[in-house]
């Protein structure tokens, strides 16, 4: 039996052990949850180390290239007469200087005499005072007419005194000095007759004339100006005939028949043709090829071809009709005009005209095989004008397809693939 003292120290002691079970609760729970933790890794690892290890490993491949992406124009092949294409400016067959020969007052000018004024063959464009000349023509036919009875009177005179002289009424020296005078007369009646026809070409030049159908470039004076032997009245050209110079080299002037030749007729020559735009639409002037001027451009050493166009004040015809009516009227072909000219050239067999980007360096071109495999094909090129090439296609097929795209590497037998917004030719 415990005493109180005894129940006190055990209520004491159960006291103290309690507080130390709470004293110690915190402690067991952190082991215990890192425990826990711990046990969890080892589990994930080992689970992590096993899908690894049992996980199938990928087949390695090597990435194939991706063909180049190109575009392609169709090889037209054909045979006939190769078109020779070139440039050059609009002149006129003949451009004068018009000058007075004589001097004077300008008493009249031709409506036609303003820049720009149309004329006709013969047409009085400029007349001066005729009035001096025609009076020193009649002055010299006087003379003349004077001169011509004194001759008849020293030819009667002489008859008399060589009949005289035979007789012995008369010196022989009386006759001989009527025959001097009357030779001095006819000598000064022929002067005078040389002076008729000086003033009559005076009087003619008083008026000047057209010497062709033309247009006025310029006009100088106007009624009421003196001028003077040489003084420029005016400038004008011909309307009946245009030509145009077209820097040709020798290669490609060789493709025209009969280039060299000078004894051809305008029949035999060469069609050519001039095109230029008005207004968004081109026109076209049919001509002919006329002569070479002599000798190479020094500087461009190339060959000038000279391309005649009768009428070029006719209006040109649409090139490319496209079955709209006009609204306005065609032009003419205008001198100092820029035209592109196409000439009739030698007749080939198997030519092609492809983009001037197909033709590689080397004279090649890039031929796309059915298999879209690159073929590097070798070529002749007949001429290169403007964004076009002509070259002889012996050897390649009609239609096949050619590369016009630039490609950095190529090899024959590559590769390609054809683009989806291929057009033919650029």
């Amino acid at each position: 039996m415990l005493t109180e003292s005894g129940k006190g120290a055990s209520r004491a002691n159960g006291t103290h052990e309690t507080h130390e079970s709470i004293r110690q609760t915190p402690s067991n729970e952190k082991r215990y949850w890192t425990v826990v933790g711990l046990t969890i890794l080892a589990a994930s690892t080992i689970v992590f180390s096993l899908l690894w290890l049992l996980a199938p490993q990928p087949v390695l491949q090597t990435p194939q290239p991706e063909a180049p992406l190109v575009r392609t124009a169709s090889l037209d092949v054909k045979s006939g007469s190769v078109i020779v294409n070139g440039q050059g400016l609009v002149r006129p067959r003949a451009e004068v200087t018009l000058t007075a020969q004589v001097s004077g007052e300008i008493i009249y000018t031709s409506p036609s005499m303003v820049s720009g004024g149309v004329f006709d063959i013969g047409q009085e464009l400029v007349r001066i005072d005729p009035r001096p000349y025609r009076a020193a023509l009649t002055q010299t036919e006087a003379q003349k007419r004077a001169l011509e009875a004194n001759l008849t009177y020293l030819d009667k005179q002489l008859t008399r005194n060589t009949q005289l002289s035979v007789q012995g009424a008369a010196s022989q020296q009386r006759a001989d000095e009527t025959l001097s005078q009357r030779d001095q007369v006819r000598a000064q009646i022929a002067g005078l007759a040389a002076a008729i026809q000086s003033r009559n070409i005076e009087l003619e030049r008083t008026v000047i004339t057209a010497p062709f159908a033309g247009r006025v470039v310029s006009e100088k004076v106007d009624i009421g100006s003196v001028v003077g032997p040489g003084q420029e009245v005016g400038r004008i050209f011909a309307l009946d005939t245009a030509e145009v110079v077209v820097p040709l080299t020798d290669s490609e002037a060789a493709l025209i028949p009969g280039i060299w030749r000078l004894d051809q007729s305008e029949r035999e020559k060469q069609q050519a043709w001039a095109t230029t735009t008005h207004r968004g639409k081109k026109y076209r002037w049919t001509g002919y090829v006329d002569r070479v001027e002599a000798g190479l451009d020094a500087q461009t050493r190339t060959v000038d071809v000279v391309v005649r166009i009768p009428h070029p004040d006719y209006p040109g015809e649409p090139s490319e009709p496209n079955g709209v009516a006009d609204t306005f009227e065609p032009p003419p072909l205008l001198m100092g005009t820029y035209v592109n000219v196409e000439i009739e050239g030698t007749y080939l067999t198997n030519y092609a005209i492809v983009p001037r980007a197909a033709v590689r360096s080397g004279n090649t071109l890039w031929v796309m095989s059915p298999e879209n495999r690159l073929s590097i094909s070798s070529i002749k090129v007949i001429q290169r004008s403007g964004e076009y090439a002509t070259i002889q296609a012996s050897g390649l097929v009609a239609n096949s397809q050619i590369i016009v795209t630039d490609l950095n590497v190529v090899s024959d037998g590559m590769l390609v693939r054809v683009s989806a917004q291929n057009n033919g030719f650029p």
